[in-house]
């Protein structure tokens, strides 16, 4: 009897630790539950908190998205702004109520950015505001005939990152024109179509020969991997992080960086799909097609405005020169025009050489060849596309020719398809081109005879790449004995200058009569720098595009793409941003202020007036939603399109598993990333 009992205590003890044992796995799960419904509230919270500063950032654009203070650098709308605070759920706390009050819980938003003041990682720091797409290079402007151009100018400024084995600039150029036009030949053997995507892809896939949508996709493109898009800046805040400086080049190091000190930020602070600019003045009258000007529309009552802000006599003027038979190229050449009785004037040679570099900048390239196309794997070092893509809503800009619009003479060589189809892209992306029947291929170092077109004869690949030499500048040998590319663009640009200075005023030079004689009296020209303000708002030389896709804002755009332009020296481009730090708003809303200023010479700005806006339309930004009691965040990056007071979200994607990159919590620590109220 004795022993039942015994075993009867054992019994309910076991049983006793058994319920224990369950009681506190219940306990421990729902600690766990409960800590899992706080954490998924406070995302939750965070999400909500950063979508206010969405909000927000469409609100300041409704009613201030043409003064670039109102969105740049604004910290009373855009820093550490609360959403809820504890005990305040009305929010009777002002958003201008900036600092953590100990004890209470505070959900607040930040939209942030950073401004590259000087060489060194101390001269980033904080802003609290918006980016312009438009001032970035828009890839998606096929349109554009000097956009390959600039792709590749912006790949000479960051060759020390770019230029990897088996990653030629003119690679990604050519590949990503080939991603994106509407065939299946490449341009060139830099190039990528189908075939390649089959044959080094897995899964294959195709070509996609439609426009690009987002940055994002570029990935998808032959050459470009991570470290060329983004470079080695993982958490994209601009600034040297410890982990983007520790040279973690081994592949289970992330990120992949060369420990130099220096930070490569990769393409993507400098490119876009998003941006284009209305063919309207700033008042939202649709500008006056300046090659239909005559003094009778002045009789016009819908042009009697005009009289208030343009001179009766530079009106007259424009006129005039239509009546010589003058085809205006760009309203910039206003300034400092000669238009003589046989309808050409003192920039007809000007726009000559502008085409013939460019053609020469695009044409004049580096073909790799089959044994050299080669370059997956280690990191992603073959090379792919830069060249283009479309435009958002409209035709194209500069008085452009649509991409499909093939005025070429093709050269009919079946055996020669991909070099014929390069000669009609050069030509099918020459906006307001003339008869250039005529060129002198000297003029580019050609050494081939040129045909009916103006090209140089590409009937061979041997000879084309043997045009490279000569008297085109100096070349050097890189990577296993490969010849290099062209000098840079910016040594170009500066021959093109010294030329023109050494030219000096004189009409005509010898050799040039054919294109460039000038005959008889020029016309008076009335119209001085400070008409160009109101000249340049008014008229535009496209005549049918309601739209024009990936102008530069002068206002915005970085010293690095300004000098991408075709046309515009460094020194030029940091002129510009250095004067455009002096001079308040309301003088920067025509892109007339940069020779109202004398920061451009009239010639100059003649040939690059085309490519330039002084407006804003999308704006990108970088919103952290976050707490005061947590380190709880949710980050988002969003384009915003505003047309009128509508505004759209074009592209939206979380990035929060990049962490937060700015110390949103504290912004005014002693070191590293910091926020100066300047």
């Amino acid at each position: 009897m004795m022993r039942r009992r015994g075993i009867v205590l054992i019994v309910v003890l076991a049983i006793i630790a058994v319920l224990g044992v369950l009681a506190g796995t219940f306990a421990f799960r729902m600690n766990a539950e409960l800590a899992a419904v706080k954490a998924s509230q406070d995302l939750q919270q965070a999400r909500l908190a950063a979508q206010s500063g969405i909000d927000r950032m469409i609100h300041v654009l409704r009613t201030g998205r043409t003064n670039v203070d109102m969105w740049y650098d604004n910290p009373d709308d855009f820093r550490r702004v609360p959403v809820w605070v504890e005990g305040d759920e009305t929010l009777s706390a002002s958003p201008w109520e900036k600092d953590t009050i100990p004890g209470v819980d505070a959900w607040r938003y930040s939209i942030v950015s950073y401004r590259d003041t000087g060489p060194s990682t101390e001269d980033v720091k904080m802003r609290y505001g918006l980016t312009d797409e438009a001032g970035k290079i828009n890839i998606a402007n096929l349109a554009n005939r000097a956009l390959r151009a600039q792709v590749l100018s912006l790949l000479d400024q960051l060759q020390e990152q770019v230029r990897r084995d088996n990653l030629l600039p003119e690679m990604l150029a050519d590949s990503l024109i080939d991603w994106q036009d509407d065939d299946d030949e490449p341009v060139s053997t830099n190039g990528a179509e189908n075939e390649y995507y089959y044959t080094h892809r897995n899964p294959r896939y195709r070509a996609k020969n439609r426009l690009l949508q987002s940055i994002d996709e570029l990935l998808m493109i032959r050459g470009f991997d991570g470290l060329v898009l983004y470079g080695e800046d993982a958490n994209r805040n601009g600034y040297l992080d410890a982990n983007e400086d520790d040279g973690g080049n081994e592949i289970d190091i992330f990120p992949p960086d060369n420990g130099d000190g220096k930070l490569y930020r990769g393409l993507l602070p400098y490119i876009t799909v998003f941006s284009w600019d209305w063919n309207t003045a700033t008042d939202n009258k649709p500008k006056i097609p300046l090659n239909s000007v005559s003094m009778e529309m002045l009789e016009q009552p819908q042009f009697q405005y005009l009289t208030l802000e343009i001179r009766p006599e530079v009106i007259d003027f424009i006129a005039q020169a239509r009546q010589r038979g003058y085809e205006f190229r760009s309203v910039g050449e206003l300034l400092g025009l000669e238009v003589y009785e046989n309808g050409k004037s003192n920039y007809t040679k000007a726009w000559r050489e502008y085409d013939e570099l460019i053609d020469y900048l695009n044409e004049d390239r580096k073909d790799t060849g089959e044994d050299e196309s080669e370059g997956e794997g280690g990191g992603g070092n073959e090379n792919a596309g830069g060249g283009g893509g479309g435009s958002r809503g409209g035709d194209a800009g500069g008085g452009g020719n649509s991409f499909d619009d093939r005025n070429g003479d093709e050269q009919g060589d079946e055996n020669d398809e991909a070099a014929d189809k390069n000669d009609r892209r050069q030509q099918s992306a020459r906006p307001d081109r003339g008869d250039r029947s005529n060129a002198d291929e000297e003029a580019v170092g050609s050494e081939g005879e040129g045909d009916a077109g103006g090209n140089a004869n590409q009937d061979n690949q041997g000879e084309r790449g043997d045009r490279r030499a000569g008297d085109r500048g100096p070349r050097g040998d890189n990577r296993d004995g490969r010849p290099d590319r062209p000098r840079s663009w910016s040594d170009q640009q500066r021959d093109r200058s010294e030329r023109r200075r050494n030219r000096g005023p004189q009409a005509t030079m010898p050799g040039d009569q054919d294109e460039d004689e000038l005959v008889g009296t020029p016309l008076p020209n009335p119209v001085t720098a400070a008409d160009m303000i109101a000249i340049c708002d008014r008229f535009t030389v496209v005549e049918t595009a309601p739209v024009i896709p990936g102008l530069i804002n002068v206002n915005t755009a970085s010293a690095i793409v300004l000098q991408t332009i075709p046309g515009i020296s460094p020194e030029q481009a940091a002129a510009i941003v250095a004067q455009r730090e002096q001079i308040s708003g309301d003088q920067k809303t025509s892109i007339g202020w940069l020779v109202a200023n004398s920061v451009l010479d009239a010639e100059t700005f003649a040939l690059v007036s085309n490519m330039l806006t002084t407006r804003s339309i999308q704006f990108g930004a970088d919103v952290i939603g976050f707490a005061d009691h947590t380190g709880t965040f949710k980050r988002f990056e969003v384009v915003v399109e505003m047309r009128g007071h509508l505004a759209q979200i074009v592209y939206f994607r979380d990035i929060s598993s990049l962490g937060a990159g700015y110390p949103v919590w504290n912004d005014e620590q002693g070191e590293g990333l910091s926020y100066d109220d300047l």
